[in-house]
């Protein structure tokens, strides 16, 4: 892609992505959320996925399930103490992700680049990744040591039960190719 021409470059990250090119399907995957995908990714992800995972209210079952296991509940409480003695007051982990989105939300204007930044907001900026890269150290942490053994407890511990967790029927253990019946798990 990288020798084509800019026009013809944009053209095809507007056929693959749609509109909304943040969101490729490695992104919408990870965050169970394929309601911003376009272009072909969507319509790939169309033939595999039922409506109800295409929506951004799709909510895994067997999330629910982890959530609700007390094991988990309580590495929750025990991660946010360990946050909490590290100087951090945040409940569970996406308080993160909100938080630093508020913070840039107030640092830049609608539609305002931050590669663009100069001065006293630039240093900010800077000021901010250096605090999301520290906290991300300290998060990083509180997870391996509770959250991690907690989630990996309170799951399935059959290979093709986590297989099949994620991963809709159909849908071949490669990624992206249709499978004939039912893909062999190992």
């Amino acid at each position: 892609m990288q020798n084509l021409p800019p026009a013809q470059q944009a053209a095809y990250k507007l056929t693959l992505l749609g509109p909304n090119q943040d969101i490729d399907f490695a992104v919408a995957l990870d965050d169970e959320d394929f309601s911003d995908s376009g272009g072909c990714t969507r319509e790939a992800v169309s033939q595999v996925f039922t409506p109800d995972q295409l929506t951004g209210n799709y909510v895994n079952p067997k999330d629910v399930l982890v959530e609700q296991d007390p094991r988990m509940r309580d590495a929750q409480d025990q991660w946010a103490k360990c946050m909490q003695d590290q100087g951090y007051n945040y409940k569970e982990d996406g308080d993160i992700v909100d938080d630093f989105k508020k913070r840039l939300g107030a640092l830049l204007q609608p539609d305002e680049d931050p590669a663009e930044l100069t001065g006293n907001r630039l240093d900010k900026l800077h000021a901010m990744q250096a605090d999301e890269v520290k906290l991300s150290l300290v998060e990083l942490d509180c997870k391996e040591k509770f959250l991690d053994p907690a989630e990996q407890a309170s799951r399935p511990t059959s290979s093709a039960t986590r297989c099949t967790d994620r991963w809709p029927a159909g849908l071949s253990r490669r990624g992206l190719a249709p499978a004939i019946g039912r893909p062999e798990v190992t």
